[in-house]
This record gives structure tokens, C-alpha cells and sequence, in this order.
């Protein structure tokens, strides 16, 4: 996953079944023995990593002062600490209607994708969330957009199944603080 930028487990375990063949599917390793696995390897291979987290980080706090309009809130591998050389900035925003952060980046000038992302909202639950793209600084940002009820109640992480971690900009501005 580290090394190919794979961020699926599903995908990554579908591979290794395919790639091993021998793998019965009781044996694969649970997401968050894999999340385990993936920063141990990062202690052991990736010295320079924290300089790539905190500059992720640093990205992150630039467009969520910019949209903090929006009530960002950063999740995933830049939030976790887990990062590697795929890493991009993934921050959850609130509006409505949706189509508002598109033209609040259109009236900046701001060139980006439109897409969505599929996050699981429940037990074998899934939904669809619109999301918009772009790069600050040669970091790919993702704006993955919440109406006001899904922003109460946040997605369930990919790795253990609980309510996805957010970080809201006071957070984030506290884990920029070199030390």
C-alpha cells in the first residue's frame, strides 16, 4: 500500500490474495493491522516523513483558513499521521446548497475537478458525497462536501469501523507547532 499508493484495503487485500494465491480469506490481516503494519514501516524506511507530514499539514492549515467559511475539518493520513509520498490533503466541508464551493472557488479563480467519494455511513451502508478537487502547492486538496446532518455525524473510518477522526483548524494549527 505504501509503496503503490493503494488506499483501498479492500483492494490492497484483493491483491495480495491474487498475488499469493495461497491466502485463504480468514487469514488476511484486519485494516487496522494493516494501518500497524504500514507505520511501522514508516518508522523503520520513511526517516524523512515527518517533514512530509508537517508540510501536509501546513497545506492543510492554508485551505482551511481559506475555506474556513465552509467549517473544514481535516481526516485521513494527514490527520493520522500516517502519511507517505501518495498522500493528499482530504478535509471535510459543510454547505448548502453544495454547489456553493464550487463557486466559492470559481470566484477564486481556483481551478478544480468535480467528483465524489464514497464513504460508509453505516453498517454495510454506504453514500455518495460530492467532492472537488484541486492543488495548492503541488498537493492534491480534496473537498469532500457535507449538508448540515451528515456533518454531525461523520462517516465511519475505513480502519476500525468508528466515526472517522476530524480535525477542526485549532487542531490543526496545534499539530503545525514544530517542537
Amino acid at each position: 500500500m505504501v509503496e503503490g499508493g493503494i488506499k483501498d484495503y479492500q483492494l490492497a487485500k484483493r491483491k495480495a490474495v491474487a498475488r499469493f494465491r495461497r491466502l485463504p480469506r480468514g487469514q488476511l490481516p484486519g485494516n487496522a493491522e494493516i494501518e500497524a503494519a504500514i507505520e511501522e514501516h514508516q518508522r523503520l524506511f520513511k526517516a524523512g516523513q515527518p517533514h512530509r507530514l508537517l508540510a501536509l499539514r501546513q497545506v492543510a492549515l492554508q485551505v482551511m483558513n481559506l475555506v474556513a467559511s465552509f467549517s473544514p475539518r481535516l481526516v485521513g493520513t494527514v490527520l493520522r499521521g500516517t502519511t507517505d509520498d501518495y498522500s493528499d490533503v482530504v478535509l471535510h466541508v459543510v454547505s448548502e446548497p453544495v454547489e456553493s464551493v464550487g463557486t466559492f472557488l470559481d470566484d477564486r479563480s481556483i481551478r478544480y475537478r468535480i467528483g465524489e467519494r464514497r464513504l460508509r455511513i453505516g453498517f454495510e451502508k454506504y453514500r455518495r458525497f460530492p467532492m472537488y478537487q484541486f492543488t495548492q502547492e503541488g498537493i492534491l486538496i480534496e473537498l469532500v462536501v457535507f449538508d448540515r446532518n451528515g456533518a454531525r455525524q461523520p462517516p465511519l473510518c475505513p480502519i476500525d469501523g468508528r466515526p472517522m477522526a476530524r480535525a477542526a483548524l485549532a487542531e490543526v494549527e496545534a499539530m503545525t507547532i514544530e517542537r
